[in-house]
């Protein structure tokens, strides 16, 4: 089995991004990119967050941002998923 970094939603990614998304979360290693972390909720009733309606991710990536994606359900887990991905 793949470890997904925690991630429930790989529909809100293209799979041409899969490979940079997981990789940076799993890596977590800083490599001379600036960094863009990117927080979206756990769960989306309404499915806005979907690829097709999502082109942040790409546009991150083009233009040379090491993206940390992280998908958080409680304001505590979104600190502690903002201090994991700053090295804090």
């Amino acid at each position: 089995m793949v470890d997904n970094g925690s991630l429930m939603h790989l529909e809100r990614f293209y799979t041409s991004q899969w490979d940079e998304i997981l990789r940076n979360r799993l890596e977590n290693t800083p490599d001379g990119r600036p960094l863009a972390i990117v927080l979206y909720p756990t769960f989306d009733y309404s499915g806005v967050y979907a690829a097709e309606q999502n082109t942040i991710f790409q546009s991150l990536i083009d233009h040379g941002y090491r993206v940390m994606y992280y998908e958080v359900s409680t304001e505590g887990q979104m600190v502690d998923d903002l201090r994991e991905a700053s090295g804090e």
